[in-house]
């Protein structure tokens, strides 16, 4: 992937209209805490949800992959002690100006507390529009579906005139910093890192799949080809500093399994040779877990956790296994998880879980929503309404 500097001005400002009005949109209306989330289980301890510590080995993994403490069986009151709010904050709520026939899928928040939700129409590039933590509107740009808080402001991708940029944006949305990926012919996708910063994977033509690294400012701190042909991939930087890249089809580099995945230091150099990884589908998402590794999902099935710079897998601990169609998120500042429904899972999915990190089931919070996200900073996110554009959230309430 042929990375270039184009224009930066401080993560400048070219055609994304980055420092444009929030079109319809107005400051956010008050939530009382009284309205809302309803928590249950705040006492702490287990109710059953979690699985048997580990989960089963699935036929393939490896006998010991290293993998972190994903999950364990026994719940007692230490292992939850302040996971479950014991107040809510007062939320706020905002319609998001949308076009017509526009819809919201996605919300997030940087690690200040700012809250983003984009809208877009059909196969349009998302616009996402940025509030303050207590509903002040701050700005709006345009951007890629991965979005993604930093400790002040976001980063991510963006696809103009058939060329593809990363891009650093302030709390307001103004451009700070734009790197050009490739051109004609050339993709990349940026992934999360724990801490801040983005892994990029991506690459032109018939050429390599590269991987790139970028900090919390925007500033590009390595790059390496890690597979000699251009995959489908997908990837993070887990709490250890590794980053993880998975990748398919396996059988383009000489592998029987769909995807395949290897580990790569600081610097981005290869840590293990490509290995083996369990599912089918047409994609697989990956999610870090608390003190370093990862857990694999495809085809919506949590299939495999990964241990943090070892080559091998093994199954997911029975607490998330038992949730697919669920996004999971590290919280109370790595101690403790959120399972959040995705759309079309079977629970509601106006109620999120929380478990501790060793994955004794917490408790719950039932929201005024039908949909949540949960951002870097602990802020829990709500949407809802027939185009899922009125956003409401509950500013650093998982913090």
């Amino acid at each position: 992937m042929r990375i270039a500097v184009a224009v930066s001005a401080s993560l400048g400002v070219l055609s994304l209209g980055a420092c444009a009005p929030v079109d319809t949109s107005a400051d956010g209306v008050a939530v009382a805490p009284d309205a809302g989330p309803v928590w249950t289980g705040a006492d702490g301890g287990s109710d059953g949800g979690a699985g048997a510590g580990g989960g089963p080995r699935p036929d393939g993994g490896a006998a010991d992959a290293g993998a972190p403490d994903a999950g364990g069986a026994g719940g007692t009151a230490s292992a939850c002690e302040g996971i479950v709010p014991p107040q809510n904050p007062t939320g706020r709520s905002v319609r998001v100006a949308r076009a017509p026939g526009g819809v919201c899928w996605n919300f997030t928040s940087d690690q200040q507390g700012t809250v983003a939700g984009e809208s877009h129409a059909g196969d349009s590039t998302p616009r996402w529009q940025l509030w303050s933590a207590d509903g002040k509107q701050s700005g709006a740009c345009t951007a890629d579906f991965g979005f993604f808080g930093q400790p002040a402001g976001f980063s991510g991708t963006v696809r103009e005139s058939s060329s593809t940029f990363f891009l650093r944006w302030s709390p307001s949305c103004a451009e700070q910093k734009r790197m050009l990926l490739g051109g004609a012919g050339c993709r990349g996708h940026a992934f999360f890192a724990v801490g801040g910063g983005n892994l990029v994977l991506g690459g032109c033509g018939s050429g390599s799949l590269t991987a790139s690294r970028f900090d919390r400012d925007g500033n590009l701190v390595a790059t390496q080809a890690v597979a000699d042909k251009l995959l489908d991939a997908a990837g993070l930087i887990d709490a250890q500093g590794r980053a993880v890249v998975v990748a398919w089809p396996g059988n383009a580099i000489g592998f029987k399994s769909r995807f395949v995945g290897r580990w790569l230091d600081a610097s981005l150099r290869p840590s293990t040779d490509w290995f083996e990884l369990p599912g089918s589908g047409d994609s697989a998402f990956l999610r870090p877990l608390i003190g370093g590794g990862a857990a694999m999902q495809a085809s919506s099935s949590w299939v495999a956790v990964l241990g943090s710079g070892e080559a091998g897998w093994r199954g997911p601990p029975g607490w998330l296994g038992s949730h697919p169609l669920h996004d999971v998120i590290a919280v109370r500042q790595g101690r403790g998880y959120a399972l959040v429904p995705k759309f079309g899972a079977s629970a509601a999915r106006d109620e999120l879980e929380l478990f501790s990190a060793s994955g004794d089931r917490c408790g719950a919070g039932k929201f005024q929503a039908e949909g949540l996200a949960v951002g870097v900073d602990g802020t829990v996110i709500g949407t809802s309404g027939d185009d899922g554009c009125t956003m409401t959230w509950w500013p650093g309430i998982l913090r």
